[in-house]
């Protein structure tokens, strides 16, 4: 492994920390997301519940809320940290010296 330091790329130079919230709410108004009958064990907290998925599942709303919530942070957090993916600001511009030049959209047929 080398000691030397690496130049972070400069579309990464000018990126900005942002935090993101992600909030989920999910539509259990329908009579089938409830089991009067029993309770079973919720498939994320193990905890009894009368609640159930589409899917007829034991699953407490609110812990289905939190997984879906932490999954769609995961997967933008993976497209923003993606180098394959450039940020449509940093794909339309290039640096010149010290200028910043902004590239003209070639048009089809032009």
């Amino acid at each position: 492994m080398s000691s030397e330091l690496r130049t972070p790329h400069p579309m990464w130079a000018e990126a900005r920390r942002v935090q993101v919230r992600v909030a989920v709410t999910v539509d259990w108004t329908g009579p089938g997301h409830y089991d009067a009958a029993q309770k079973a064990p919720c498939r994320f907290c193990n905890l009894p519940t009368h609640e159930r998925d589409e899917s007829g599942t034991a699953c407490d709303k609110a812990c289905l809320e939190s997984v879906l919530a932490q999954e769609l942070l995961g997967q933008a957090n993976t497209w923003i940290r993606d180098e394959r993916v450039p940020a449509p600001a940093a794909a339309r511009r290039r640096s010149v010296g010290s200028r910043l030049v902004t590239r003209r959209p070639v048009l089809a047929g032009a």
